[in-house]
């Protein structure tokens, strides 16, 4: 078990957060994922535009 991992997933769901919040975000087309023992993230394609 990885002793930096609870503070690196603190640090991610911070960073979303600040992504939401910052960006309004459109994902433009569906999840593409490639299913093996664990399911990956093929591709995602998003826009990202400043909020006002």
């Amino acid at each position: 078990l990885c002793p930096g991992r609870k503070l690196a997933m603190i640090e991610l769901v911070c960073l979303i957060a600040l992504l939401y919040r910052k960006y309004e975000i459109d994902v433009n087309a569906p999840l593409k994922v490639v299913n093996g023992s664990i399911i990956v993230c093929a591709e995602l394609l998003a826009e990202l535009k400043p909020r006002n």
